[in-house]
């Protein structure tokens, strides 16, 4: 909008909560608001965005800055949740005052008790425009003990002071393999103390910054000062100390924290022991890497962290399903495949060209091959931290025979051909598996299945079992038997089924859906199908015809089937 338009359009804005308005400059407008109790001055900042967005509102009266919640230190008000906000962009007036309607119920929260816990539980985003962050994999308990951090010293810096890089547990070793932890760089390590405390408290009033007085009157809350006095006799003079503060929060074992770096021009006791001003204090806030935020954050489940699945064939569907189980929260995987990565999958396989080697080994002149295991355990390992890969390049056939599946909780099947397939369900039926999954793609794009397996009360063949024994198709086919399915490019070396990463993405979905249910709930046994378009014109079977884009299906034990026998 142009100045003279969003004047035109705050002029309009009337509502019986505004007692009048100033201009301040042409993209701010100052207001000041009537509420139930007190009255209010805020600020309206229209940016370049509005009306596709609504205005910055900034509280003017400082005085209720840190007793209000959703305001931050610099005096923001929190106004909107998230991306879901849908701007009627028509109406810029009703906007303006659809803000300062939603101000106004923020800001009226201060004067109710009962919304304290809200302002508790937003201590950190009140600093948020104040603080750095730095990334941490320590979890914050209510333990008054060391923990580890590493700090650089940046070589810009006029003034030596440390700037803090990472957290993390005394106890607990960092994931190394995950994304550039371990890196080039040299950080120095120090320890640093975590003080807990038993109650939440309130940020400083008035937009205030955290000082060693706001630091003491708070001392008598902390979990156990005995812990606490014992640490600080162990303290050397220094010019820099770090302390992580912790508070809980309302909703049960979780706390928030905020890492606080006292700088001094002299060596001096900790800021704990020697309580004056001499101490510079620099806040921080902390990007959370620990495991159960991470999962809770993306979605996943932490009740998988526990939780084995084995995955027999790392190809285009089953890397996939590999790496959406890992997204999910399941702790460990084990991944089956003797094949190497080559330039043919990188069009339809999870990984690329960055594990696909070019440089010749120099004694022999061969260019090396890496197995789509390992390097599939490199690129989740690298990915996620808390996931535990292992891997094995033997052919199933001899990790079955050397009983190489026993820990596994479900055995994901998604090796693509049939027989060997049918072989391996009977395998484990045999040893007393009892939760597979068996996943593949139908050829040329025309859909995928994935079979979630109770081998207890039934079993893959009877997919392929009739009132008269076995058959050469199953019971989900899209496509009837005996058509010329495959191509190759380079002739007989080269044949391959045609199908596309999208496919094996959808089946895969599928297949690390039915592997969660089997993993948290007992289940019967049932199929899942996605339908695709028959583009090339194939020969289908009457179920393709009648099947939805989506469906699922019992699976019963048939009386033929000399498997289930």
């Amino acid at each position: 909008m142009t100045p003279s338009e969003l004047e035109d359009a705050v002029s309009k804005a009337t509502a019986h909560f505004i007692i009048e308005y100033k201009k301040h400059s042409d993209t701010k407008y100052d207001f000041n608001l009537r509420g139930k109790k007190n009255f209010w001055n805020v600020r309206l900042d229209f940016s370049s965005g509005f009306p596709y967005a609504l205005p910055t509102i900034t509280l003017l009266d400082s005085i209720f800055i840190g007793s209000v919640p959703h305001v931050n230190i610099k005096g923001t008000v929190c106004i909107q949740e998230g991306d879901s906000l849908i701007i009627d962009y028509q109406r810029p007036t009703d906007l303006i005052c659809y803000s300062l309607d939603l101000t106004l119920s923020v800001l009226s929260k201060g004067d109710l008790k009962i919304y304290e816990d809200e302002l508790t539980d937003e201590y950190e985003g009140y600093f948020h425009t104040e603080a750095a962050e730095v990334n941490s994999f320590y979890a914050a308990k209510d333990n008054v003990e060391h923990f580890y951090l590493k700090v650089i010293y940046p070589s810009k810096q006029k003034r030596k002071r440390s700037h803090p890089v990472l957290l993390f547990d005394k106890n607990k070793s960092l994931p190394n393999s995950f994304s550039d932890i371990k890196n080039k760089y040299t950080y120095q390590v120090i320890k640093a103390i975590h003080l807990p405390f038993l109650s939440p408290t309130l940020p400083p009033k008035e937009g205030r910054p955290i000082t060693i007085e706001y630091i003491n009157e708070l001392l008598d809350d902390v979990t156990d000062k005995a812990r606490l006095n014992k640490l600080l006799l162990k303290e050397k003079k220094k010019r820099q100390h770090y302390i992580l503060l912790s508070f809980p929060r309302s909703k049960k074992g979780e706390r928030t924290q905020i890492l606080l770096n006292f700088n001094s021009d002299k060596s001096s006791l900790h800021p704990l022991i020697d309580r004056t001003d001499c101490w510079d204090i620099k806040t921080y806030l902390l990007k959370r890497n620990n495991q159960s935020y991470l999962l809770e954050r993306g979605g996943g489940d932490n009740n998988l962290s526990n939780k084995k699945v084995t995955i027999i064939g790392c190809g285009s569907v089953g890397g996939e399903v590999a790496t959406m189980l890992a997204k999910s929260g399941v702790g460990e995987l084990m991944l089956i495949d003797k094949d190497t990565l080559e330039t043919d999958n990188i069009y339809r396989h999870r990984l690329g060209g960055a594990y696909i080697p070019f440089t010749p080994n120099l004694g022999s002149g061969d260019v090396p091959r890496i197995a789509k295991v390992s390097a599939l355990k490199n690129s989740l390992e690298k990915d996620i931290p808390y996931v535990k890969v292992s891997c094995n390049l033997n052919p199933v056939q001899t990790i079955i025979a050397e009983k190489g599946l026993h820990f596994a909780d479900v055995v994901v099947v998604a090796v693509g051909s049939p027989s060997l397939s049918l072989w391996i369900n009977k395998e484990l039926k045999t040893l007393g598996h009892k939760k597979v999954i068996f996943c593949w793609n139908e050829a040329s794009s025309l859909g995928g299945h994935s079979v979630s397996i109770n081998l207890e009360t039934s079993c893959f063949e009877c997919l392929y079992t009739d009132t008269s024994g076995f058959k050469l198709n199953n019971d989900l086919s899209f496509l009837k038997t005996g058509q010329g399915l495959t191509k190759n490019l380079t002739g007989c070396a080269g044949v391959f089924t045609p199908f596309s990463y999208l496919d094996s993405s959808q089946t895969a979905a599928l297949a690390t859906k039915q592997c969660l249910d089997m993993l948290i709930l007992d289940r019967d046994s049932t199929a899942m199908s996605w339908k695709g378009e028959n583009r090339s014109n194939l020969k289908v079977t009457q179920r393709y015809e009648e099947s939805e884009l989506k469906e699922e299906v019992v699976i019963n034990s048939k009386d033929a089937c000399h498997v289930c026998k």
